[in-house]
């Protein structure tokens, strides 16, 4: 049995009308991977992509289905967006404030559900650089309220506030510090970088999945979002979580 859990649709407003043409969300390998894993599977449409979880009838109970996995934490689903026409790309805003383009493409889109009543949310924008599994970052002594010695040392974090890369340099003739950072080992996420005062969070493309789309999505399934196990075929078509974008022309 196969019951739908949630999706992600994007869609375009121009001249108060709104299209969803030649907009495309497929998952990233390393989610498929997941999914797989996870007995959850997808189905893909203009604008969208709806995924459904994996289940088995409860022999005591028709109207409940028994999921075939259960998750012990939260979840990190990545989906791609992609827009086929480069017109259409050139013709929209993807940016809230003008402020946030120097972060570029690919964006990043966060979508969680924060309240148990929510039926649908919008994905937020996130205003953070897109960094390759291996990069330098430059840092000013000043900027970082470094001290005045030789050297001095970074910590890198993931989303739950765990350590994983620390890196130590040596202070340039300019006074600068250029941190190189390896999170190659690690799945591709949102990580901090602290050196000094000075804290800066990057989404890292660690297995480099993202380089081509326009933006990257982040799904979490978290304690608000579980799979819906009650089996009601009247409810079936709108019965779950729906994540959403609306672009607007410039």
């Amino acid at each position: 049995m196969y019951k739908k859990f949630f999706s992600v649709d994007f869609c375009y407003q121009k001249n108060s009308a709104t299209g969803s043409t030649n907009l495309m969300v497929i998952p990233a390998a390393s989610t498929i991977d997941l999914m797989r894993n996870c007995h959850l599977g997808y189905r893909t449409y203009e604008g969208g992509i709806l995924v459904h979880f994996e289940g088995t009838q409860d022999q005591n109970d028709s109207e409940m289905i028994i999921p075939c996995f259960v998750s012990e934490g939260p979840l990190a689903l990545f989906f791609k967006f992609f827009i086929t026409d480069p017109v259409l790309k050139k013709n929209l805003n993807f940016f809230p404030d003008a402020g946030h383009e120097k972060y570029g493409f690919p964006l990043l889109f966060l979508g969680q559900k924060n309240d148990a009543s929510m039926v649908s949310t919008m994905l937020a924008y996130q205003p953070v650089e897109y960094k390759p599994a291996r990069f330098y970052h430059h840092i000013k002594a000043v900027e970082a309220s470094l001290p005045a010695n030789c050297g001095a040392c970074c910590e890198v974090k993931d989303v739950f506030g765990k350590t994983v890369y620390k890196s130590a340099v040596t202070k340039t003739i300019t006074g600068d510090f250029d941190f190189w950072i390896d999170l190659s080992a690690l799945p591709p996420d949102m990580y901090s970088l602290t050196a000094g005062s000075k804290n800066v969070t990057f989404f890292v493309d660690t297995g480099s999945e993202f380089q081509d789309c326009c933006a990257v999505v982040k799904i979490i399934k978290n304690e608000f979002l579980p799979f819906n196990t009650h089996w009601n075929k009247v409810d079936e078509g709108t019965d779950y979580l729906k994540f959403s974008k609306t672009i607007y022309q410039k």
